[in-house]
This record gives C-alpha cells, sequence and structure tokens, in this order.
C-alpha cells in the first residue's frame, strides 16, 4: 500500500445496534478494503491528529466490539504505518483519545 494510508492506524471496530428491542445490526470498519473478501467491513481511515467517529450522529452503538493492533508483539504480522509502530507514548495517547471519542458516542 502507499500513500498517506501508510502513515495511518490499522484496527477493526465493530458496533452492534439493537433495533426494535430484538433486531442487532452490525457495522464494521477496518483500514483494509476487503470489498471483495469481506464487503460487510467497511474502509475507514483512523487519523490519529484528528479523530473522527464513523458512523453518523445520532446513531449510538449498544455494543462496541475492538480489536486494536498489538503494540509491539506481532508488529510483523502488521502492515506498515500501523499503530504498532508508534512509540509507547504515541500508542498510549492513541488509545486515550480513541475511548474517549468512543465514549462520547455511545
Amino acid at each position: 500500500m502507499t500513500g498517506p494510508e501508510e502513515s495511518l492506524p490499522s484496527l477493526l471496530l465493530t458496533l452492534f445496534f439493537t433495533l426494535q428491542g430484538k433486531t442487532i445490526l452490525c457495522w464494521s470498519f477496518d483500514l483494509l478494503d476487503r470489498m471483495k473478501t469481506r464487503p460487510e467491513i467497511e474502509p475507514f481511515l483512523w487519523d490519529p491528529e484528528n479523530l473522527t467517529w464513523p458512523v453518523p450522529a445520532g446513531k449510538k452503538p449498544d455494543l462496541i466490539f475492538f480489536d486494536p493492533p498489538y503494540f509491539k508483539k506481532m508488529a510483523d504480522h502488521y502492515m506498515k504505518g500501523s499503530i504498532s509502530d508508534f512509540s509507547r507514548p504515541q500508542y498510549l495517547k492513541f488509545f486515550k483519545d480513541l475511548f474517549s471519542l468512543m465514549r462520547e458516542h455511545s
């Protein structure tokens, strides 16, 4: 992969919404665009300098499943530019900011 995406974090975020008390809607986001193999996962770029929420305002998930890259343990298995490449302070700041964003929107 080339371009600005190389410096952006790759992580999987899945949001679950309850509709009319019974139906579950699942909305998944990841940096990688896998439309041919995983069309249910939408591509989304997480910019650590300007975190934005991927879901329109007013839609609040009932459950968030979050699968971030490990810090340095599996860095060789992640694409270049993953948050596993961050320094420890950058890595922790990213999560602090992201968890604040999640709390604000859930």
